[in-house]
């Protein structure tokens, strides 16, 4: 019995040495959270904030309450370039849904970034603001 617990010990060991020690080991599945050569966004004019500006909807129900303010959203840039893992750090909950869909709008648009030239899972924080702009009279 004590041979039979000793084996058993002794191969977990060897298992668990193995594993760590195999540093050619690759995780697939694994998100980064910096890497050299970032993420780019590659959407029509190749430009972030004018995309978000163009797509976002203010929300009716926000807009008419007067509701604005900054959204801190994340999610994952694939090695594909899609976007998912898509959630709210910081939110309003009025403003929620639209930021969550104008990110939705970005997948696919993305050069994903990379690590040693190889294309990598990488999580971004994206602020988007929300503000109501007051419409300017002219004087005469």
């Amino acid at each position: 019995m004590n041979k039979l617990i000793l084996f058993n010990l002794l191969s977990i060991f060897l298992l668990v040495t193995v594993s760590v020690s195999g540093q050619e080991v690759v995780q697939e599945d694994k998100i980064l959270t910096w890497t050299p050569e970032q993420p780019v966004f590659k959407g029509p004019g190749r430009d972030l904030n004018r995309f978000i500006a163009k797509n976002l909807n203010y929300p009716a129900e926000a807009y008419s309450k007067g509701i604005q303010g900054q959204i801190f959203i994340e999610f994952v840039v694939e090695k594909d370039g899609s976007v998912s893992n898509i959630k709210i750090v910081k939110g309003i909950e009025e403003l929620n849904a639209e930021s969550i869909r104008v990110v939705n709008l970005t997948s696919g648009l993305w050069i994903p970034g990379k690590n040693d030239g190889q294309p990598v899972r990488l999580r971004k924080i994206l602020p988007l603001t929300f503000k109501i702009q007051e419409r300017q009279t002219r004087r005469r």
